[in-house]
């Protein structure tokens, strides 16, 4: 939040001296705002670092009635870059059925990129080295699932790092599963990374592993209590090979397995 000036006198984007500073990223530095001058020189500074920045999403509330991702195109960007994109994009409304709207809902830098808006600033100094993205989310009554939302891009962040072995559980506006149920890993097949999502109709033990076709145990991904409720796991084989896999999950009495498979 760099615009607490604009906020407290009711601007929408203008900071205190009424500029636009959602828009003037691509100002000479000299003669820039004082937030964006800050924010441009922390971002410069944390790009050096061992871990550098990633993911860069840009928050707004929309003021319309949908959730959705401003996607930039191969041709304002690159093909990776839109690949990448779009990869991110899906997990994310993979985690939140229904609640975000596809990739291509909103286009945007059809013909070249834009250079005045802080994802421009990545592009044009970090290419595909940084994910950078605005997400608009509804701004009306009817929202609500605030915790999904979050919950839904966490985990797409998750895995488009590499974080793997935590679960999510949705638990706003969402009522307790009546039964214990193990769906397909999506996508599926997958290279490397694929996400699995089960249900809980009650708290417990659980246990979810990875197993070779030979039976052979190739992963854990969860061994811990767990609250009721409907989780999801990401799961990276970047150290496996191609071929068949079986993912299973006990929990108390219950137990079910699918298989995945894993395509390089």
């Amino acid at each position: 939040m760099y615009n607490p000036d604009g906020v407290e006198m009711g601007l929408p984007r203008q900071n205190a001296h009424k500029i636009d500073i959602e828009s003037n990223w691509n100002v000479d530095t000299s003669v820039s705002e004082p937030e964006v001058k800050v924010l441009r020189k922390t971002f410069s500074r944390l790009m050096m670092e061992p871990n550098p920045i990633q993911i860069a999403l840009n928050m707004h509330s929309s003021t319309g009635t949908k959730r959705f991702f401003i996607y930039h195109t191969a041709k304002g960007t690159s093909q990776l870059y839109s690949t990448i994109q779009i990869k991110f994009i899906d997990t994310v409304r993979y985690n939140f059925p229904g609640g975000i709207q596809p990739y291509n809902y909103s286009i945007s830098w059809k013909d070249s990129a834009a250079r005045q808006y802080p994802e421009s600033w990545f592009w044009f100094n970090h290419k595909e080295k940084v994910l950078a993205l605005t997400y608009e989310d509804m701004n009306d009554i009817s929202a609500n699932s605030f915790n999904k939302t979050a919950n839904a891009i966490a985990q797409g962040i998750a895995d488009q790092l590499g974080i793997f072995g935590t679960s999510v559980s949705f638990v706003e506006n969402e009522s307790v599963p009546t039964g214990f149920l193990l769906e397909q890993n999506f996508p599926n097949p997958f290279n490397p990374t694929t996400i699995i999502k089960y249900q809980l109709p009650i708290a417990g033990h659980v246990s979810l592993r990875v197993y070779d076709i030979l039976g052979r145990e190739v992963a854990i991904l969860i061994n811990e209590e767990q609250l009721s409720g409907t989780h999801s796991v990401p799961f990276n084989a970047s150290s496996l090979s191609s071929g068949v896999y079986i993912y299973r999950l006990i929990s108390g009495n219950s137990v079910e397995m699918k298989k995945m498979q894993l395509i390089r």
